[in-house]
């Protein structure tokens, strides 16, 4: 069971997906003073920041290469350092591209599920600061999505598929002729060990890829070849 604990841990990702750092992303800032920009937001040192120059409101737009579900964003703000700098009120919008931004809105009250928005564009809008400051510090920001379980199982169970197929062919592999001769030339366990790397190499291009072509012949020529390749 995932706990909300476990959600809102920025560093425990077996709950969620950084969503902010895959690949094709990209941030864009309002404004930002020299050395207090993007790289400085995105970076885990929380000695860092981004500092903003310009008017008000101050924007963090960030672009995904596709729809992208996301769940939650993590801003690390930090008064007793920034004092007026401190972002107050903040809007989230979302869309599908900067002209049909929508406020990102939910109930306020305890919530057992955390529902992901599909989004092309997501904005976060710095409205006011503490004291009422004029520019904003913002230490750290992340955009989180759902876990990606998919990719994990599909790359476990391949793993699976492969290491059954590798243990199929090795099975076969011992009954060939051409191995009992390798066996009488190199010895049993030797021959067995060579048996076992060729045919894993072999399970990792024959898994999904339909239709299997027949194992035999190859079987046969790469164990014919073991004693001049492998002696």
């Amino acid at each position: 069971m995932t706990r909300l604990a476990d959600v809102l841990d920025v560093h425990d990702l077996s709950t969620k997906t950084d969503a902010g750092s895959i690949e094709g992303v990209s941030w864009m800032l309002s404004s930002a003073k020299a050395r207090h920009g993007i790289a400085q937001l995105t970076s885990d040192d929380l000695d860092t920041l981004w500092q903003s120059d310009g008017i008000q409101p101050h924007l963090v737009t960030i672009h995904f290469p596709r729809r992208t579900p996301v769940t939650h964003l993590s801003i690390y703000l930090d008064c007793c350092r920034d004092d007026s700098y401190t972002p107050t009120k903040i809007l989230v919008k979302a869309g599908t591209h900067p002209y049909d931004l929508v406020d990102v809105r939910y109930r306020q009250g305890a919530t057992t599920v955390i529902r992901a928005i599909e989004v092309f564009v997501l904005q976060v809008c710095i409205l006011g600061n503490h004291l009422n400051g004029k520019d904003t510090h913002i230490r750290c920001l992340k955009v989180f999505g759902p876990p990606g379980t998919g990719v994990r199982q599909r790359t476990q169970d391949l793993s699976m598929s492969q290491t059954v197929m590798s243990k199929r062919l090795v099975q076969q592999g011992m009954q060939t002729e051409a191995f009992r001769r390798q066996a009488e030339r190199v010895g049993y366990d030797r021959a067995l060990s060579q048996l076992e790397r060729i045919m894993q190499k072999s399970s990792q291009n024959v898994v999904d890829i339909p239709p299997a072509p027949p194992v035999q012949p190859n079987l046969q020529r790469s164990l014919l070849n073991l004693s001049h390749t492998l002696r």
